[in-house]
């Protein structure tokens, strides 16, 4: 449940438990509102994307051999060649980048995606599904190579896309979310200003054109991308400012790439202190995911041992 006053960072919260007729979702006597997505995203509202069961194909091109072969010709490593890469692997399966573009940037509702990936599960090679996989290895080693400069136009432009690809949706919650959605048990709505309690212990969601009363509201928010976890700020802070560790730019600690070590002011990795998850999100981007979190303590453990 919510805590009393503002909620200041949100992206999308549920609001209600529904009692809606036909409603997948487990009935609850005290309530009887609609289920509702909230966002105040200035883009387009994104759901998550839908994992495709059958698709482990790996990458034919698009891998971190052909993204360090670039970096050691060219000396450095650009969004433009990262979709050179991604049109050669598309191509090399004989999927045009138009294709790529209308599936990623549809002009449509988010129910519509939502309807468009659930059919393309039927498809031989599924693009969403097979930028997920080209992604897996190489995320880390792009971010890695990106200038500061690049990685602030792929926040500002992309990153919001890519969330929604990151943790697709197993295809059987895919039907029972559309199923809900199509029978009114839930609502996706934007544009969400604030969110606030009420002298009567509910919560109002304003909108630019009006306002929604409710009575739970479970905040889902990630903190944003470069931005600490509020649970690990002050930690992060105090270390910093012992000079134990350097701040990073794009947010947490610098740590050393190759072995997670964390670096202090003079750049020299420590022995005994590594940084593993949100904490190495400046060095590594991508770092929430079960597997992502599972590779690195591999390493610490073997650095360690």
């Amino acid at each position: 449940a919510g805590s009393s006053g503002n909620i200041e960072r949100f992206s999308n919260l549920a609001v209600e438990t529904p009692n809606h007729p036909g409603s997948p979702f487990p009935q609850h006597d005290d309530y009887d509102d609609t289920l509702i997505s909230l966002s105040r995203k200035p883009g387009p509202l994104q759901l998550p994307s839908v994992r495709h069961p059958d698709f482990s194909e790996e990458p034919n091109y698009f891998n971190t051999s052909n993204i360090d072969e670039i970096v050691k010709t060219k000396g450095e490593l650009t969004l433009e060649d990262v979709y050179d890469l991604a049109k050669k692997e598309f191509h090399s399966r004989g999927i045009h980048m138009d294709d790529v573009q209308d599936a990623l940037l549809q002009e449509c509702t988010p129910v519509e995606r939502l309807k468009n990936q659930v059919r393309a599960l039927e498809d031989r090679v599924p693009i969403e599904p097979l930028l997920n996989r080209m992604a897996l290895e190489t995320t880390e080693s792009i971010w890695h190579h990106l200038p500061d400069g690049q990685k602030v136009r792929y926040l500002k432009h992309y990153n919001q896309l890519f969330n929604s690809l990151r943790n697709p949706m197993p295809p059987a919650s895919a039907r029972r979310l559309l199923s809900s959605i199509q029978n009114g048990a839930i609502r996706v709505v934007r544009g969400v200003k604030n969110v606030e309690q009420t002298p009567e212990g509910r919560y109002k969601a304003s909108f630019e054109n009006g306002a929604t009363i409710h009575d739970i509201v479970i905040n889902t928010t990630r903190t944003e991308a470069g931005s600490n976890n509020p649970v690990s700020e002050r930690l992060i802070n105090n270390i910093i400012n012992k000079g134990i560790a350097a701040a990073h730019p794009f947010g947490g600690l610098k740590t050393d790439f190759a072995t997670n070590r964390v670096l202090p002011l003079d750049g020299d990795p420590h022995n005994g202190l590594f940084a593993l998850g949100q904490v190495t999100q400046g060095d590594r981007y991508y770092t929430s995911s079960l597997y992502m979190i599972g590779k690195r303590a591999k390493t610490i453990a073997e650095e360690i041992l």
